[in-house]
């Protein structure tokens, strides 16, 4: 694990009564269980944000795959899951499939 290094952070007093409760349920002290949501956190906003990326036709699928830590399959269905609706078409296809019988 990298070195671990200490931040103050404000957080509401609710918040910090369900991070406390979450803890208790898991057996986890607080910190522990802080790391583990906000690397869920950021690995979910990599995620949304290659997804988002991916729609604005600013990466590719491969590259969205990469920028959220996932393979291409795991973007895939990733993006499936989110709703999120392909734009190549029938027609896309049928090119592909003519120019690879021609290599």
């Amino acid at each position: 694990m990298s070195k671990l290094v200490t931040i103050g952070v404000r957080i509401p007093e609710e918040i910090l009564k369900d991070l406390e409760e979450s803890a208790k349920e898991e057996n986890m002290d607080k910190s522990t269980v802080i790391r583990q949501f906000i690397l869920e956190g950021l690995r979910e906003y990599k995620r949304e944000k290659a997804a988002r990326l991916y729609k604005e036709r600013r990466v590719s699928i491969d590259g969205a795959a990469e920028l959220a830590g996932l393979t291409v399959r795991e973007m895939v269905d990733y993006l499936i899951r989110k709703g999120y609706k392909s734009s190549y078409s029938y027609e896309d296809l049928e090119k592909e499939m003519e120019l690879f019988r021609k290599s």
